[in-house]
């Protein structure tokens, strides 16, 4: 009978080592890209870039930063197939419908999709009316140097950004934000009749 040969443990420590070296070295250069970008901050009065790079539209002609002067602006970088995106898309639609004409401009970029009819089928699932455009390029997501879905950008009336943020996003908190950007702050609330 074959002797049973023990593992050597050093042996494969140091092939797991190796073998670790091996693919940092080959990724790090995208890694250390990642680790240092630097925020988003275009060097122009304006912080909203450019969305031409989308190749197709829904609910919108395609939009440029000459159509969106002057609006409060919210940008949602989001995919259909993934869960945060899908969990926070009726508090986009929500937020869109109250406030679209208080002078809001909800704008989805539907990014990382296999057609333009999956995001249209994602739209019609839950009535979206707010313009999306698909970067099916990736395009728009590298001019925005967006890692991570779903991302939001809320740029003021200038179109100057005043937060990002990664993540879904909480309904009250996007809520206060948009009604502290929108021309006349937070609407005042009048009193109602209680039920009787």
């Amino acid at each position: 009978m074959f002797a049973q040969r023990r593992p050597d443990r050093r042996r494969f420590l140091g092939m797991a080592a190796l073998s670790l070296g091996a693919a940092w070295i080959g990724t790090r250069g995208s890694v250390m890209q990642m680790l240092t970008a630097k925020p988003f901050r275009p060097s122009s009065a304006s912080d909203l870039a450019s969305l031409g790079g989308a190749t197709a539209w829904l609910n919108s002609p395609p939009l440029t930063a000459t159509d969106l002067r002057g609006k409060v602006v919210w940008l949602n970088f989001f995919a259909s197939w993934c869960p945060p995106c899908q969990q926070e898309t009726p508090i986009l639609r929500t937020l869109s419908d109250t406030y679209r004409d208080r002078g809001l401009e909800v704008v989805g970029i539907s990014v990382q999709e296999t057609t333009a009819s999956d995001v249209k089928a994602y739209a019609d699932r839950y009535r979206l009316r707010y313009p999306i455009g698909f970067d099916g390029s990736g395009n728009v997501l590298r001019e925005y140097r967006v890692f991570a879905l779903p991302t939001q950008f809320f740029l003021d009336t200038n179109g100057v950004i005043q937060q990002v943020v990664s993540g879904p996003v909480d309904e009250q908190g996007a809520r206060a934000l948009i009604e502290s950007m929108l021309p006349g702050g937070a609407p005042s609330l009048s009193a109602s009749p209680a039920p009787s």
